[in-house]
């Protein structure tokens, strides 16, 4: 049962890791792509967001907070890869 148990938790922490990474580059892409290159004061896109290896872009300030909260959760989503990997070296779950 603990075994069972502990390959349910290394393939969580896997699956947290993999969705998580992917969200934030999909969501960095996307602001990439599509936000201004300069402060746009018709459609209240004049916060600065720092996107894919230093490009400037401007959006709004929920826009913002979005990046920076996956961001975030992407930091914690890496220590829970880290975690799995260690978990399954020291068990050889897998």
């Amino acid at each position: 049962m603990v075994v069972i148990a502990r390959k349910t938790l290394i393939a969580l922490l896997c699956c947290w890791f993999v969705v998580s990474l992917g969200y934030v580059i999909s969501l960095d892409l996307y602001y990439w792509k599509t936000l201004p290159w300069a402060p746009d004061h018709l459609s209240k896109r004049t916060e600065r967001i720092v996107v894919s290896h230093g490009s400037i872009r401007y959006g709004t300030g929920a826009e913002r907070n979005a990046l920076l909260l996956a961001e975030e959760i992407a930091a914690f989503a890496c220590l829970g890869g880290l975690l799995a990997g260690i978990m399954n070296t020291i068990y050889k779950d897998f």
